[in-house]
């Protein structure tokens, strides 16, 4: 049986594997809530990409492998802003621009062999999702 866990060859397929399946649970939450913009197959490749531009650069050797991490974010922002929509004097679009900018950061983390606070961010911005009102209105009392 192959270990993938220890095993230096096949580690990176993992950590592959984990970034797509974080971001494709975002996806499909966004889905599920009806933002069709960036769903399940938009997050998963955008938390895959993010992690093997990442972890390239690390296997070839590069000097300075987190100079890629660094341009992933400013291309992610690029394609998060053209997610947004100004229609008169609202923009819409901003929780899901913001969630593909988090899945990216979550790729980042599985490729700097951060699992746990992949997994952490993944379901702490799920959470977050998950939250439909403002947070002080859940300790507000009842008035009926």
């Amino acid at each position: 049986m192959i270990n993938i866990f220890n095993n230096p060859e096949y580690h990176p397929y993992f950590l592959l594997f984990l970034a797509a399946a974080c971001g494709g649970a975002l996806g499909t939450e966004r889905q599920n809530s009806g933002h069709r913009e960036a769903g399940r197959r938009t997050l998963a490749l955008v938390s895959l990409g993010s992690c093997l531009f990442s972890i390239l650069p690390m296997m070839m050797g590069a000097p300075d492998p987190w100079r890629v991490a660094g341009q992933v974010v400013t291309g992610i922002g690029f394609i998060g802003g053209g997610v947004l929509i100004k229609e008169n004097l609202s923009i819409k679009g901003l929780t899901t621009s913001a969630t593909i900018w988090m899945s990216a950061a979550i790729g980042i983390a599985f490729s700097a062999d951060k699992i746990l606070l992949g997994i952490f961010c993944t379901v702490f911005t799920f959470l977050i999702l998950k939250i439909k009102k403002e947070p002080m209105d859940y300790f507000k009392k009842n008035k009926e």
